[in-house]
Formats: C-alpha cells, structure tokens, sequence
C-alpha cells in the first residue's frame, strides 16, 4: 500500500465464503511503501484478522450471499495489530497529509 496514495489495503474484487475460507487459512503480509521505496512490513494471523472477516461474512450473507466488492482492511488496523517485521512504524503516513 502506498502511503501516498491510501490508508487501506485491498483485499478481493469479489469476495465471498470461497474466499473468506481462504483468508482465515492463511498469514498475511502487509507492505507499506512511500512511493517506489519499501518503508515497513506487518505480518498478522488469520486470528487477528477475524474480527473483520466476521464482519465481511455477516455482510456477505445480509446480502444474500452476494460477493462483496473488495473490503478494505485500514492500515492503521495493520500497525496497531500485527507485528513489525520490517521497517518502522509508519504512524506518521497514517494521516493525509496534502
């Protein structure tokens, strides 16, 4: 994620249980870069993660089991949660600044 350009990563275009199964069986790496250069990188486990998946399947069934349009996961959520294992901190880049 681009610290430029968002405070959010992406996640699936197309979200749905086939996915979501996937999400909770994985680790995730999240790369923050200032432009081009690498600044930091979080790892989180699906455990930490589960809050939002919750939410996302709950969304996802209110909706008729309709996929979900790529739900964000905020980077702030990232550095407040998972573990640093490359980099700084970025809380400075955590806030537009024009």
């Amino acid at each position: 994620m681009n610290l430029s350009l968002t405070r959010s990563f992406s996640t699936h275009h197309h979200l749905n249980d086939a996915i979501l199964r996937h999400f909770r069986s994985v680790d995730w790496l999240f790369a923050f870069y200032r432009g081009i250069e690498l600044s930091a990188v979080y790892r989180m486990s699906p455990p930490q993660l589960e809050g939002l998946f919750a939410k996302w399947e709950a969304t996802w069934l209110e909706r008729g089991k309709r996929d979900l349009n790529n739900p964000k996961i905020p980077a702030r959520f990232v550095c407040e949660n998972g573990q640093l294992i490359y980099g700084f901190p970025p809380q400075q880049g955590l806030t537009h600044t024009a």
